[in-house]
């Protein structure tokens, strides 16, 4: 009886553990590069070098953009555009004069998004496959939980029957390691939802300290859990599908409908302003 007390003592020690503790555990995460190095962090770049191989990429790509907008401000390419579009009838070219001008320092804005683009893109690859794979694997937790194994070895068994390449198995094989390295479960534990920092793994994470200072029933929270999640997902993919038809509107009028206009009622628009500069010219003789 004295050594629970004293274990669940140590445990509410450390559930109020200072801020020095918690500078600590995320000092994995930050690397101490600040908030690129964390950005990078989460989004899998996780080498010494990848800060300052970011920040080399991003100026290239930023040097490389502003060659290509110089090159194309003093080529005639853009000046013998603009001639073409203005000798459209009806001087509707004339539109098209400031996307031409504009054209070269778009791609320099391009070209320096660039890596931005390919981080976010990764970052967002990461948080869906997480969200993907968590609910079904807090099922088979919660149902190796209710034939008698441990935390650990049910976690052990499930995540070496996921696939070792999903983002959310290496973390937790991380987690485990941690705890086989001797840091203590609650630390392991807020160190796994700092290198994660996605909102579902991060509620499921609390849930996991709170259990794991409280007392309460393992099973039951991760089923209340999986449940949860699978609810979030369905409502996710319901509102997916009541968005669909409006943002299919937008390549329908962008893509589609100007090329069945320009077909149909080309030819027409066309003698119809050959017809009118001609009765305009004659009217002026």
């Amino acid at each position: 009886m004295r050594v629970g007390l004293a274990d669940w003592v140590e445990d509410r020690s450390r559930a109020r553990e200072p801020e020095e503790d918690l500078r600590v555990e995320a000092a994995p995460v930050d690397r101490g590069g600040g908030f690129l190095a964390r950005w990078l962090f989460l989004a899998g770049y996780r080498s010494s070098v990848a800060v300052p191989a970011y920040v080399a990429v991003h100026v290239t790509c930023v040097v490389l953009g502003a060659v290509c907008a110089l090159a194309l401000h003093r080529s005639p390419w853009v000046g013998r555009s603009i001639e073409w579009v203005l000798e459209v009838p009806g001087g509707f070219g004339g539109l098209f004069v400031p996307i031409l001008l504009a054209a070269p320092w778009l791609v320099l804005c391009l070209l320096a998004l660039a890596p931005v683009v390919v981080v976010r893109r990764s970052r967002r690859r990461i948080v869906e496959a997480i969200e993907k794979d968590l609910p079904l694997l807090l099922e088979l937790l919660a149902t190796l939980a209710e034939a008698g194994l441990g935390f650990d070895a049910a976690l052990r068994k499930a995540v070496d029957a996921q696939d070792p390449t999903r983002p959310l198995v290496r973390e937790l094989r991380t987690f485990l390691d941690e705890v086989r390295s001797g840091i203590p479960r609650v630390r392991a534990l807020r160190r796994l939802r700092e290198r994660m920092d996605v909102l579902a793994a991060s509620s499921f994470v609390s849930a996991l300290i709170q259990s794991e200072t409280v007392g309460s029933g393992l099973t039951d929270t991760l089923r209340v859990q999986a449940s949860t999640l699978w609810d979030r997902r369905r409502e996710r993919v319901l509102a997916a599908a009541q968005v669909l038809p409006t943002k299919l509107a937008v390549p329908l009028v962008l893509c589609f409908l100007p090329p069945v206009f320009i077909f149909v009622l080309g030819p027409a628009m066309l003698e119809f302003f050959e017809i009118a500069s001609g009765t305009i010219e004659s009217a002026g003789g």
